[in-house]
């Protein structure tokens, strides 16, 4: 499977409008669950807290593997896919806030999700 080259994929993230986007309420030291709309089991799920950079988080589910491959080994104690489209925060803190997408790669090229923000009050 082709990756997508993060430069790429950074400049799709920022020149997103923010009208797609929709806005999720989160308290501190909670949980929270998203869903990815994308119909792919094989999806990647994306984090970027402006103005800093774009995180890989993990890759579901894959052909080879029922678990989700992390990118960085010390994420898997934030979060977690308990099925094929869903992400699971735990523990909220203000380094998770931030806006969360889901994409897919296939032979058409990328698709990518409308973006979820999370935010407290």
């Amino acid at each position: 499977m082709k990756t997508t080259p993060p430069l790429l994929l950074y400049l799709l993230l920022c020149c997103q409008t923010t009208e797609s986007l929709s806005d999720k309420r989160v308290i501190l030291g909670g949980n929270v669950t998203l869903d990815c709309e994308l119909d792919n089991k094989d999806i990647y799920w994306v984090f970027m807290k402006p103005p800093e950079s774009l995180a890989l988080i993990f890759r579901t589910f894959t052909a080879d593997s029922i678990k989700p491959a992390f990118f960085d080994q010390r994420l898997k104690s934030k979060y977690s896919s308990k099925t094929l489209s869903r992400l699971f925060i735990s523990y909220i803190t203000k380094d998770e806030l931030g806006i969360y997408y889901c994409e897919k790669v296939d032979t058409t090229g990328l698709q990518l999700s409308n973006g979820t923000k999370l935010y407290t009050t």
